[in-house]
């Protein structure tokens, strides 16, 4: 049988619903062509066991030029994030931001009676996610080699100075909207760069990057924390001069100099380089994409952490009728894949995703359409709306326990049917973009691939992962 074109999602079921479930709903419809609806029951089944395994997700990218690749691979890159987190199960992240300054015309060189005050490096802070009750090492490095007008994804790297260029302990939060990391710069420094610039050794793009290469940003907190620094020149992000007049008036003035370059055909502005090591970790094991930790060797816990690249695999049992009630079985009412995220502690501040998203996969644990095609390969940066599992509460709890339910009804009637492939599934934080859809989809930021979150697995006793079966017998 051909499945109609709109059922053609390569996002399996799709809304999270916030409604609760009574044991007797249902639709009483189910078999009414053969027997009559009081000769009905409705029976709830969760004792198929999805298996759990944590794998290795896609590298990312964390600056992309338009020329070089969809501007959709990834939204939200006007940050670079510094930081690192450590985790005995999922290992130790560390994420370093690299720039380039733009240069910006000026008329210093024509100008006389003038103090030069002080030469600041600004960076604008975007968010924070973590343990944001303390403060961390910021080190300003500067760069031996150039950005290239090309992509750089989590694995990229620049090579820079060993020993920091500048220093300084700065607060990881409470994040503020107007919040700014401020570095003046050596007087030696500030002397030369503006002996440079008016004496037009800098008087363009390839003069200050003969000077300045830029900068790399090498975070070391004593807690996880990641932080995200603004790279807009909009923001106050860049090397600032500050100045003023020798005359009556003595006129202050600044000179910004962008961290984000203006002219990309001569350098890539900036990236985020974030990269993760599991050795002596329970997922050590990981190295390639065909490789899978199963939940039982981490504590009863999968992981979906975008940074650390990490995500779970899910692989629900083949199952027919007979499984299901045997001749008695009528159909399939409703089925709801049920995840519970383990909570860390207020200190942590680690709040699970607002959504999750459910692919097919195949051994290689590549996302695939429901005919089994890959999904990727972008060129339309085009995508058809779809409806995002938001995370929901439990109810009647005391405290309140986050849950994602999976609507999997007709994902599991197809399946039984013999429609459908009973292939395993991948979990996404975000929906992925590809070929063949209409319209536009949210797409991950830096800051959503700095969020983590641990789901407990079918044999976890407190946050249990199970598929809920919604089955029409005859009594």
């Amino acid at each position: 049988m051909k499945i109609p074109h709109f059922l053609r999602l390569p996002l399996l079921s799709l809304a999270v619903g916030l409604a609760v479930v009574a044991c007797q709903s249902g639709d009483p419809g189910v078999g009414q062509q053969i027997i009559t609806p009081r000769e009905l029951d409705i029976q709830v089944i969760d004792t198929i066991t999805v298996q759990t395994a944590t794998v290795l997700a896609d590298s990312f990218f964390t600056y992309n030029d338009n020329n070089v690749l969809p501007s959709t691979v990834l939204s939200g890159l006007n940050n670079v994030l510094v930081g690192r987190w450590n985790d005995p199960q999922t290992g130790r992240t560390q994420a370093k931001g690299f720039t380039s300054i733009g240069y910006t015309a000026n008329t210093l060189p024509t100008q006389t009676g003038l103090i030069y005050d002080s030469l600041v490096l600004v960076l604008p802070v975007s968010f924070a996610y973590g343990d944001t009750t303390g403060s961390f090492t910021l080190n300003v490095h500067r760069l031996t080699g150039l950005l290239k007008n090309r992509a750089y994804s989590n694995l990229s790297s620049i090579d820079y100075e060993p020993v920091p260029y500048l220093s300084k302990t700065v607060p990881s939060g409470p994040f503020t909207s107007n919040r700014q990391y401020r570095f003046r710069l050596p007087s030696a420094m500030q002397q030369d760069f503006v002996n440079r610039l008016t004496n037009r050794t800098i008087e363009n793009q390839e003069g200050l990057d003969g000077y300045l290469k830029g900068f790399a940003f090498v975070a070391s907190p004593t807690a996880n924390v990641f932080v995200g620094l603004n790279m807009l020149a909009s923001s106050g992000a860049g090397l600032t001069l500050y100045y003023h007049t020798t005359d009556i008036a003595q006129t202050n003035s600044v000179l910004s100099f962008p961290l984000r370059t203006q002219d990309l055909q001569v350098s890539t502005s900036h990236f985020s380089q974030v990269l993760t090591d599991r050795t002596g970790t329970p997922l050590a094991g990981l190295k390639n994409r065909s490789d899978a930790i199963s939940s039982t060797l981490t504590n009863n816990q999968v992981f979906v952490v975008p940074s650390a690249q990490l995500t779970t695999r899910l692989t629900i049992p083949t199952f027919d009728k007979y499984a299901l009630g045997g001749n008695q079985f009528r159909g399939v009412n409703r089925a709801e894949l049920v995840m519970e995220p383990i909570l860390g502690s207020n200190r942590s501040n680690t709040a699970p995703f607002g959504g999750l998203y459910l692919y097919q996969t195949n051994t290689n644990n590549q996302l695939i359409d429901i005919n089994g095609d890959l999904l990727g390969g972008v060129t339309t940066g085009v995508s058809e709306t779809v409806s995002a599992p938001l995370l929901n509460y439990r109810p009647f709890d005391l405290i309140p326990q986050p849950q994602y339910r999976f609507n999997m009804t007709y994902y599991v009637n197809e399946i039984l049917a013999g429609r459908l492939l009973n292939r395993p599934l991948l979990l996404t934080t975000a929906p992925v973009n590809h070929r063949g859809l209409q319209q536009s989809v949210p797409l991950p930021t830096l800051a959503s691939l700095a969020q983590r979150i641990t789901i407990g697995n079918a044999r976890n006793q407190q946050y249990r992962l199970r598929l809920e079966l919604f089955v029409t017998t005859e009594k």
